[in-house]
């Protein structure tokens, strides 16, 4: 079995809100059945700090690098606080997912 870099942004009042939200629409999206290389196998999420002005340029450099904490399949995924409107926080969740 291989492993599939992901990208998925969600909403919620927190990170966990978020990513619970987010595991649970690719798994309606694309099942139960495990290895869909989506944000449905990751177990947890780990928040990173970094500076850029682009979210989707940090996650990308982090997985080139190969970042311990998130570039590992069966390790949490990344999580990146994209902004906020009013009480709703934006989140970019990524990494690699077994598939």
């Amino acid at each position: 079995m291989g492993a599939q870099e992901f990208f998925t942004e969600a909403v919620g009042q927190t990170a966990r809100e978020a990513f619970i939200e987010a595991k649970a629409q690719a798994r309606d999206e694309y099942g139960y059945g495990g290895y869909t290389g989506t944000i449905a196998e990751k177990p947890s999420f780990r928040i990173v700090e970094g500076e850029s002005s682009d979210p989707y340029s940090l996650a990308e450099e982090l997985l080139r690098d190969d970042d311990h904490w998130v570039a590992d399949k069966w390790g949490p995924a990344g999580c990146i606080l994209m902004g906020c409107d009013d009480d709703i926080n934006h989140y970019l969740f990524f990494g690699y997912a077994s598939s």
